[in-house]
This record gives C-alpha cells, sequence and structure tokens, in this order.
C-alpha cells in the first residue's frame, strides 16, 4: 500500500512513517513538500504521488488568541 502522511517532520507524523514504512511504501510529506495552506500544492503533489491513503498529522502554524486573552492553537 501507497501511505502519503502530512506533518511527517512532527513528532508523530515521524513515528508513524517509521512503523509504516515496514510493510508499506511511504511518503513523507512536510512543509516543503505539501504545504497545507496552500491547497494547489497539496493537491498537485498527491495527484503526483498516487497514494492509496493519506494520513493527516499536519497542522496550521495559525495561532488565536482566546477571549480570556490567552494564546491557543486554533
Amino acid at each position: 500500500m501507497k501511505i502519503a502522511i502530512t506533518g511527517a517532520t512532527g513528532l508523530f507524523g515521524h513515528a508513524l512513517v517509521r512503523i509504516f514504512a515496514e510493510g508499506h511504501t511511504v511518503f513523507p510529506l512536510g512543509r516543503a513538500e505539501a504545504d497545507i495552506t496552500d491547497g494547489g500544492q497539496v493537491r498537485s503533489c498527491l495527484e503526483q504521488l498516487r497514494p492509496d491513503a493519506v494520513i493527516h498529522c499536519a497542522r496550521s502554524e495559525e495561532r488565536r488568541v482566546g477571549k480570556e486573552g490567552r494564546s491557543r492553537w486554533s
């Protein structure tokens, strides 16, 4: 099975790459390969790779400030 993993440079994504690489063809995708804030880039990347499955582990860098004034991840 061909598996694309977004966020592959992060802690969780990197661990999944190592686990799935033992029995599958894995495409580790970091921001350079597929910036999730750029839909066109992600679409182009996935159309080129043609994976059987995508595991999405990436997150946006955008942060928001809540009503309490504390910073929190969106």
